[in-house]
């Protein structure tokens, strides 16, 4: 077993805060203007991929032996994640839209996910399950 290169990590779970960060930083004065706020999907599996990536490399090895494979395959889905979550933001605001403009539903309000960013997230989500299963 080859010791865990924890600055390797660190780079990853930085740059997960920092779109945390971002997410938080724009909602906030969206609630303070009475808008409503939300958390996007892509921002939840971010939230999700850091939990997990925090348990995988800082926890669990504290605790029991991590096997290598897993800790191999958990650092790169984890930046498969981070690779898609522009992209899946770029589809939530609508920005390869025809019209340029967001996807907005019947009670003339921003839709929560839009179907470009439910697909890219689809899509990302497999890529990730793949590389981490095979």
């Amino acid at each position: 077993m080859s010791q865990i290169n924890l600055s390797n990590v660190f780079p990853l779970l930085a740059i997960q805060i920092v779109f945390l960060g971002w997410r938080i930083n724009r909602e906030i004065p969206l609630g303070d203007n009475g808008r409503r706020v939300w958390f996007p999907i892509y921002d939840i599996i971010n939230l999700l991929a850091m939990i997990l990536i925090v348990m995988i490399y800082i926890i669990l090895p504290n605790i029991i032996t991590v096997n290598d494979k897993i800790l191999k395959r958990s650092f790169s889905c984890g930046f498969l994640l981070l690779v898609f979550h522009p992209i899946n933001a770029i589809m939530h605001y609508g920005l390869f839209n025809k019209s340029g403009k967001r996807n907005i539903n019947q009670n003339s309000d921003y839709s929560y996910c839009p179907l470009a960013e439910a697909i890219s997230t689809i899509i990302g989500i497999i890529i990730t399950s793949f590389v981490f299963l095979v």
